[in-house]
């Protein structure tokens, strides 16, 4: 029978002292106490265990076991053996046979009786450290231990109260003689001067061996081989990754960074050295992800290597290099020290690699994009666990692991991850304009909470989001391992869902607007660009890819999209991968316009539009908050020849000249001689009354008798009517060449009920043109919120406080109740500020102070977020400089 290591917690994937035991009394089944004790128990053999015989255990015992599951990997180990644990993983063990209410002894831990309960302020048994979060190394941090009652964080090693032979409690005299080591000189903590496991009497049984006479059998484990100086200031300001929040050394693939290793005893062992670089919890040589490599003269190019910069009697300095194309991830870094095969290696510790945008070749324009929400607390951890906990990387994780070289499958697989339709992804989408149980998409302010609440919550999806969210999660991971990243806006955006490169609207005969069909117009719609090479489609794609998190249409039948190459989408190269008819539609579909019969069904063709969709593409200044268009990157200008040749071009790809699409089955559209338009008579803003005026104008040179129906519907930005708050309808007789001008007041009390969020309202009229035909006028009105403004009452310096003062307005002619105002700013505020205030009467000004503390200089922001019972949302940034 073989024997597996459970983990009944399953939550291997986080790291281990971030996860803590719940407090319980002491049982005969606790026997490890300590930050992270996790339950562990036997099981039956199965296909999450492999069983192996390594090596050799302590004096007469020539075996160790290798028990390792898809999350933990745990090693026994000789004398001169390591013992580890990968990232994760257990840390320390609880016995697992507390079922058996009698406790007619437990033979696993190597007694006869019952184990010792724990004394006060005892904590026996110390498994050693993982080789993840904690490194094994002297300038690795200090662990968190738990004692029994109580928690001690960061403590240094403290001794294991001393017991004298026959005092253990429950356990036989026999039991301490012939014990290697007393208890009190069982050291613990970080630095592994000497480590010890408990070996289960069972396994011997198991292995055919006769168990030693002296009990608890305790096994030595051996010192470190070198301990190491990761110079971590150095290597992370060449690396530009001195902003993490990392305790691990982080660096970026294809550039060397140094490290000094020490010996034991003051001189080093003879022989070369050499390293092995890890990652994953079955690293293997075959799958790229597990790599041995010699200290060398000379870099090696497109490999790991290490070459020796300096070296004295004990010591010696190296400098590591990664290649250009290295899997990203966390890697354990180990070290052979010496010469023959019975050589162990030793773990040195954690190493994160990330993709490296300042690269030569690879990734240009890196250095300014970056924004800092992406070095925060945890964010790097949570960013490799949406990796691992992929619909890729479970259905093959030596295949995903493998590929995690390649910037276009991380970033796919990042964009079916941040949304929650296909798998335990982080944020679920939300259109309805009803966010009972969870959040208003419009509240979040950023994606770090989002990120942590995820984590938080056990990875369950986070409620809600909507694409300006989804993309700023998407930007925020991206950054985070290293892929350049910039958000992009598409202003009457195009939603796609046939391929057919049109989009269909729809309105009856009053013109209200109809939800036909799956097609549709967003106001706006938010998704990423990421920049990096495509060797797959070929260097003329290289460049800006657009990846897009918010789930809209299945891709390889998963909610994802991209990359799609930006110069692709361009030329209108569409049957380039990824999802580039989607993408190419979105900023260059044609719009076609319908009327319906509710009555009879007869659907009429009012009019194509070439030039409607697709406006204002927009991204953010590199050093400002400026808007830059980038509609020229995506087509060509609108009207011109150029234009056209290439949507034809598109359809052609698409085989749309010879498929029954709706393009082709459009006849010439009907002549109208009266057009309109809808001209805003003053600023709209929430709270008041919205003004406009109907323009129409008569093109002909006789009169013209028009039938007007006006509706105005409040709407979620994806076009999605929610409710009508005012209707009207109107006969008029145009002379020749006549305009005419009929206001509009819609009151603030008809829409005030039905406004959502996104503040839009979609204003229609039907023009029905005697003897000709229909004309429909329509536009969509955006209110403002009231503004909020932000004083900084003082000079910015790093850990000085300096006031901050924020002024309200109520513009309302009635009270505002449930005032709330929240702040947050990275590197100004330790935590998201929140402060209730109270009511604010009709036309009053509210003044809100509070401080902040900068912790690092530069250009900061900072962000505030005011709601109440009639404003919600209402926000307003303010950039600080903080001198040093």
């Amino acid at each position: 029978m073989a024997a597996v290591l459970t983990d009944t917690q399953n939550k291997a994937d986080v790291p281990p002292d971030e996860e803590e035991a719940p407090d319980e009394p002491a049982t005969a089944t606790t026997w490890a106490q300590g930050a992270g004790c996790r339950s562990a128990h036997w099981a039956g053999a199965g296909d999450e265990a492999i069983f192996r015989l390594l090596g050799q255990v302590w004096r007469q015992f020539a075996r160790m076991i290798l028990m390792v599951t898809k999350k933990d990997r745990l090693t026994f180990a000789e004398a001169g053996h390591d013992s580890r644990l990968s990232p994760g993983s257990l840390r320390h063990l609880r016995c697992g046979l507390g079922a058996s209410p009698a406790w007619r002894g437990c033979p696993w831990f190597g007694w006869e009786g019952p184990p010792p309960p724990p004394a006060e302020g005892a904590a026996y048994m110390r498994l050693p450290e993982p080789l993840g979060r904690h490194s094994a190394s002297t300038s690795g941090p200090e662990t968190s231990t738990r004692t029994h009652g109580k928690r001690d964080h960061g403590s240094p090693s403290q001794p294991i109260p001393s017991r004298t032979p026959g005092s253990w409690p429950g356990s036989p005299a026999a039991a301490v003689p012939g014990m290697p080591w007393a208890p009190e000189e069982m050291p613990r903590g970080t630095k592994r001067a000497k480590q010890h496991s408990l070996i289960p009497l069972q396994l011997w049984s198991t292995l055919g061996l006769k168990p030693p006479s002296a009990l608890p059998v305790v096994v030595p484990l051996p010192e470190p081989a070198a301990s190491v100086d990761w110079k971590r200031k150095e290597n992370s300001l060449s690396h530009h990754t001195d902003q993490y929040s990392s305790r691990e050394l982080v660096v970026r693939r294809g550039q060397p960074f140094t490290l000094t290793l020490t010996f034991p005893g003051g001189t080093r062992p003879p022989g070369n050295l050499t390293f092995t670089a890890e990652t994953g919890a079955t690293p293997a040589l075959q799958a790229k992800t597990r790599v041995a490599f010699t200290v060398t003269r000379t870099p090696r190019s497109g490999s790991w290597s290490a070459t020796q910069t300096s070296s004295s009697a004990s010591s010696v300095t190296v400098s590591i290099s990664s290649p250009p194309n290295a899997i990203i991830g966390r890697y354990t870094l180990g070290l052979t020290a010496g010469s023959g095969n019975s050589t162990p290696t030793t773990s040195l510790g954690p190493v994160t690699v990330l993709f490296n945008p300042w690269l030569t070749g690879r990734a240009g324009q890196a250095a300014n994009v970056f924004l800092r929400n992406q070095f925060q607390e945890d964010i790097l951890n949570i960013s490799l666990t949406l990796l691992d906990r992929s619909r890729s990387f479970i259905q093959d994780a030596h295949r995903d692991l493998a590929r995690r070289n390649d910037p276009k499958h991380v970033g796919r697989v990042l964009s079916a991850m941040v949304n929650s339709n296909d798998d335990s992804g982080v944020l679920q989408g939300n259109w309805s304009g009803n966010y009972r149980g969870g959040q208003n998409p419009s509240s979040w302010t950023g994606s770090v909470d989002i990120l942590r609440q995820w984590k938080a919550s056990g990875y369950k999806a986070v409620k809600y989001g909507q694409c300006w969210v989804f993309a700023g999660v998407l930007t925020t991971v991206l950054r985070c391992l290293g892929i350049p990243t910039r958000m992009i806006t598409n202003f009457n955006s195009a939603h796609d869902t046939d391929r057919s490169l049109t989009v269909d609207v729809y309105y009856d005969a009053s013109g209200n607007p109809l939800s036909m069909g799956a097609d549709s117009i967003w106001n706006f719609h938010v998704w990423n660009e990421s920049w990096f090479v495509r060797p797959d489609i070929g260097s003329a794609y290289n460049g800006w890819q657009i990846l897009d998190a918010t789930p809209q249409e299945r891709s390889a039948g998963l909610f994802q999209c991209g990359p799609a190459s930006l110069a692709a989408i361009r030329e209108g190269d569409v049957d380039l991968r990824y999802d580039s008819p989607f993408v190419f539609a979105e900023v260059n579909a044609d719009r076609v316009t319908w009327t319906y019969n509710t009555s009879t069904g007869e659907t009429k063709r009012l009019h194509t539009e070439t030039k409607s969709v697709g406006q204002f593409t927009s991204t953010k200044a590199v050093g400002s908050y400026a808007r830059v268009d980038v509609t020229h990157s995506y087509k060509y200008a609108e009207g011109s020849a150029k234009e056209r040749t290439v949507f034809e071009k598109a359809r052609s790809k698409l085989n749309l000249h010879t498929m029954n699409s709706t393009a082709t089955r459009l006849l010439p559209e009907p002549k109208v001689s009266v057009s309109g338009k809808f001209r805003l008579e003053r600023t709209p803003e929430v709270g008041k009354d919205v003004c406009l005026a109907l323009m129409l104008t008569n093109h002909a040179s006789e009169p013209r008798a028009v039938e007007t129906h006006m509706t105005a519907w409040t709407i979620v930005y994806t076009g999605k009517p929610i409710h009508e708050v005012w209707k009207n309808a109107q006969s008029v007789t145009l002379g020749p060449k006549e305009e005419k001008t009929f206001p509009i007041q819609i009151s603030y009390a008809e829409y005030q009920q039905h406004l959502t969020t996104d503040n839009m309202i979609h204003t229609t009229a039907l023009c029905q043109v005697e003897g000709e035909g229909e004309a429909l006028v329509e536009r969509i009105v955006t209110l403002e919120n009231p503004g909020l403004t932000i004083k900084v009452l003082g000079q910015a310096k790093v850990n000085e406080t300096v006031p901050v003062e924020v002024l309200f307005t109520n513009p309302l002619a009635q009270e505002v109740e449930d005032c709330v105002l929240l702040a947050e700013g990275s590197d100004l505020l330790a935590e998201k500020l929140r402060l209730d205030t109270p009511p604010l009467g009709a036309r009053q000004q509210a003044t809100v102070q509070f401080a902040v503390t900068p912790t690092r200089g530069g250009t900061k922001q900072l962000l505030v977020n005011f709601t109440c019972n009639k404003f919600q949302d209402v926000k307003a940034f303010e950039t600080v400089e903080v001198a040093p």
